[in-house]
């Protein structure tokens, strides 16, 4: 199969997949538990997670970062500032474009970049952005060809009506432009003007988050999200002072299910009543962690994340941590994950199809992890990864468990999320809470 090809399914799987979180199949069953805040965990997670002293980074670490980067300047297009999701194929979400955004600050702050291309390129994209056709006039498609930000379908055909919007792309999406706006206040204005035809009370209803699709020709609003990811979503809408209030809140969406030792915060939604699959993983709760920082709800069920994949590493000997990844087989997408389907380390698709054989272990998880908490278990992952690094084009996405193959895919995402986890081991969150007296930052 031609490399494009391989490249063109890649990222067509993980569009499929990112709307499989409102799609897709659970059945987990377990004991509840009312309020993380009422758990002796809590306060000790949050601190874990604050304890990390900011430090410069290593030579290696640079180079690293300066690997991730290359990724993005081989992908991005000329003539419009945006970046192609997945190596060479000129399609994307907002999901991968606040990825960019991210990854674009992080590359600035570590000098991987000077001011002059750094603001090049920021407002290159925020031109580009505030263009765009939107969904039925509202909110951004859920798919543009990165070439000439027309509205796609998932297979990247023109779909000049669009098919819809992501609330938790377009959460993401937000978060990055708060986090450009502090990193380039002189950005302000053309910051604000992407938004300016946006219709963000669409994406909640009664404090919930709410995405659209079309179908049959007519479009409808439909609760989107799942947890981790929905309050991920919820804490980067509230930025803009939309009510989330029901979205945010995880505790009463959790059911508790012991994994190999530990209490593993489970969505308690099954898909026979709502019609969503589930997969607790790294993704959100990591990126929660390096953008916001400790203090949330996100802490406790993150920390017991880690906590489950390293003892279930450490006691099979094996090279365990789990994400969303694209990957260079069929079925080029898949959530690889601590609990889905009703089974614990399933890997399943955006249909809930289990593929026990294709678990990764997942490069930017492995960089998220280790910038956060810098164990031995992640250093041991650290070198488990080493190979995946290719200096021309861009770090691979992950290792296969069963064969120990390279999953080859090269995506945005995988090479942003590094970016941002270098970031934070050097400068700590990107959306750090403000002192009320100095200059100053704190978590």
């Amino acid at each position: 199969m031609r490399p494009k090809y391989v490249s063109n399914l890649i990222f067509l799987a993980g569009l499929v997949g990112a709307a499989g979180l409102a799609l897709g199949l659970d059945t987990a069953v377990s004991r509840p538990l009312s309020r993380i805040s009422e758990l002796d965990g809590y306060a000790e997670a949050t601190r874990d997670f604050a304890a990390l002293v900011q430090r410069p980074l290593t030579a290696n670490e640079l180079r690293a970062a300066r690997t991730a980067w290359r990724y993005i300047e081989r992908n991005t297009q000329p003539e419009t500032g945006w970046v192609n999701a997945v190596d060479g194929f000129p399609s994307s979400t907002l999901w991968d474009q606040g990825a960019y955004v991210f990854a674009l600050i992080a590359a600035r702050r570590l000098d991987l970049i000077g001011d002059a291309a750094f603001l090049d390129r920021a407002r290159q994209f925020l031109r580009s952005t505030a263009a765009l056709p939107l969904f039925e006039g509202r909110l951004p498609n859920k798919a543009y060809n990165t070439l000439t930000l027309t509205q796609t379908d998932y297979l990247n055909n023109a779909a000049a009506d669009g098919i819809g919007w992501s609330v938790l792309d377009i959460g993401r999406f937000l978060a990055a432009l708060s986090a450009l706006g502090r990193q380039a206040p002189e950005l302000a204005a053309e910051i604000a003007a992407v938004t300016d035809a946006w219709v963000l009370d669409d994406l909640v209803r009664d404090g919930d988050l709410m995405g659209a699709a079309r179908e049959d020709g007519t479009w409808r609003r439909l609760q989107e999200g799942r947890l981790g990811y929905e309050q991920y979503a919820a804490r980067a809408l509230s930025l803009y002072g939309i009510d989330t209030s029901q979205a945010i809140r995880a505790a009463d969406k959790i059911r508790w299910r012991r994994i190999s030792g530990r209490e593993v915060a489970t969505d308690r939604r099954r898909y026979a009543d709502f019609g969503a699959i589930t997969p607790i993983l790294s993704e959100p709760y990591v990126l929660s962690l390096l953008e916001f920082g400790a203090g949330t709800e996100m802490s406790l069920p993150a920390m017991r994340i880690y906590e489950a994949q390293a003892a279930e590493g450490e006691r099979t000997g094996r090279a365990l941590m789990v994400s969303e990844d694209h990957i260079d087989r069929a079925p080029y997408f898949l959530y690889s994950s601590v609990f889905a389907n009703g089974q614990d380390w399933a890997v399943i698709d955006e249909v809930g199809t289990l593929y026990p054989g294709l678990r990764t272990l997942s490069t930017k998880s492995v960089f998220a992890w280790h910038a956060l908490l810098s164990t031995a278990y992640t250093t041991r992952l650290m070198a488990e990864i080493a190979p995946l690094e290719n200096p021309a084009r861009g770090w691979a996405g992950g290792i296969y468990e069963a064969d120990g193959q390279i999953n080859a895919a090269l995506s945005l995402n995988t090479n942003a999320v590094i970016l941002e986890a270098l970031h934070y081991r050097q400068f700590g969150p990107f959306l750090k809470r403000r002192t009320r007296n100095s200059n100053q930052t704190e978590n």
